[in-house]
């Protein structure tokens, strides 16, 4: 298993029978194909965290800065003397109109986005802690010593859609759609395999359930 992208270059290389491809060619056309395969996939490796303080607003909305690599968001958390006070998500021009006109307060009741920018609402009267729970995108391969959880879990999957990208550009699209279809396989066992979040055992031993808090409704 290669332990680098150097590796996945030289199947690539290898698989499409032409050596003149330079290392920088082959791992551009790497990154546009495991680009496409993120698109359509949800990776339970690529997943993140990001911890962070909003501070008070005097704004009609309020707005947060969220990760530059977000693909899709999965719980926002307030911090409230250490414990996750959930805001839940609204689509943003529902939540816009919820609360026009709101005041602003202690606590933000909804969170949302438009564009590039992340929103909450109503404005803070008072800075806050949060935990925001997402999962993200991972970038492009920018040397050959490169490497990344996907490489590691499924090296064949970035060597098919390599290849399929190459042919892309030779407008074969034959051979092509082949690789797309071998790489959309290896994806496909990849996430069949990590079903182990759902399907596994569960602890016999109680839980002792902590004080929730939850979020406004």
């Amino acid at each position: 298993m290669p332990a680098t992208v150097s590796g996945i270059i030289d199947l690539v290389r290898t698989r499409t029978n032409h050596t003149g491809l330079s290392d920088a060619q082959t791992l551009d056309i790497i990154n546009n194909g495991m680009r496409r395969l993120q698109r359509e996939a949800e990776f339970d490796f690529a997943e993140a965290k990001a911890t962070g303080t909003i501070a008070t607003s005097t704004a009609s909305v309020q707005q947060w800065t969220f990760p530059t690599d977000l693909k899709a968001p999965f719980h926002f958390y307030n911090m409230v003397s250490g414990e996750n006070q959930e805001v839940y998500y609204s689509p943003f021009f529902d939540a816009l109109l919820e609360f026009a006109g709101a005041t602003t307060a202690t606590e933000p009741s909804r969170y949302s986005f438009f564009g590039t920018v992340g929103y909450l609402f109503p404005p803070l009267q008072s800075a806050i802690t949060y935990e925001f729970y997402y999962s993200k995108l991972l970038p492009d391969f920018t040397s050959n010593t490169g490497s990344n959880s996907l490489l590691s879990r499924a090296p064949e999957a970035l060597e098919y859609v390599g290849v399929a990208e190459y042919y892309d550009g030779l407008e074969e699209r034959d051979q092509a759609n082949h690789y797309r279809k071998k790489a959309a396989d290896s994806i496909k066992s990849l996430i069949n395999m990590n079903r182990w979040r759902l399907t596994s055992a569960r602890s016999a031993v109680p839980v002792t359930v902590g004080t929730i808090l939850g979020g406004r409704r």
